[in-house]
């Protein structure tokens, strides 16, 4: 899963920095885009912080998975 999101980083900016391009053009769709910009922020942070999450759970498994297969008392 962290490969997929690394490997989304290079579309995620390039989005991010169109999004700002067209908000500093003072475009009439500025506002819509910004806040696309915002949902994507949104978006990308959350996916991050799921992931930090679900690595964190997974490493306490597998410590200890290691613990009670080595010892009896962790």
């Amino acid at each position: 899963m962290q490969t997929e999101i690394v490997a989304r980083y290079v579309h995620y900016t390039t989005l991010h920095e169109r999004g700002e391009k067209l908000m500093s053009q003072q475009s009439a769709s500025a506002e819509e885009v910004q806040k696309m910009v915002e949902t994507l922020e949104e978006v990308w942070n959350k996916l991050n912080d799921s992931w930090d999450s679900r690595k964190q759970m997974l490493t306490q498994l597998y410590d200890l998975k290691v613990c009670t297969s080595t010892t009896r008392f962790c």
